[in-house]
């Protein structure tokens, strides 16, 4: 009977530990989400209100320490960096791809982006994943998997 007991009582252990793990992962991944969304609303609320007189934007670089920056100006290249953000150490950009970039820029006073564009994060166990879609009206939607 102690050892059925004891069976037991260690695969419910593994079992939540598994759900443990997973239900901190999707709190990293859903964190970074928001915050990526809260940056590219501020990006397109700044643009609109011609901020600085200038259209603003978020650029995410996919290196070796996965950055995303909000700046004002036409193209990150020659723009001005206002905040440097980095993603938690448990996640990752599998969009943009290892060793490039994507930009999004908003148009000044109108808050458009020029195309349709998504940004795509993954724990670094590539169990759960999220997409943030920018539409070209400049909305912002999420999802996660």
């Amino acid at each position: 009977m102690l050892i059925v007991i004891f069976v037991f009582l260690a695969i419910g252990s593994l079992f939540f530990y598994r759900f443990l793990n997973i239900s901190l992962d999707y709190n990293y991944l859903k964190t970074d989400m928001e915050i990526i969304q809260e940056v590219l609303m501020k990006a397109k609320q700044k643009s609109i209100l011609a901020e600085n007189n200038l259209s603003w934007g978020v650029y995410f670089e996919n290196t070796t320490t996965d950055k995303f920056y909000l700046f004002w100006g036409n193209k990150f290249s020659t723009s001005s960096i206002f905040e440097q953000y980095l993603l938690n150490s448990n996640n990752k950009f599998i969009s943009p791809q290892e060793g490039s970039s994507t930009e999004v820029v908003f148009s000044k006073f109108s808050g458009y982006f020029n195309s349709t564009t998504q940004i795509v994060l993954s724990n670094k166990k590539n169990t759960i994943t999220a997409t943030i879609t920018i539409n070209y009206f400049g909305n912002v939607d999420y999802s996660i998997k």
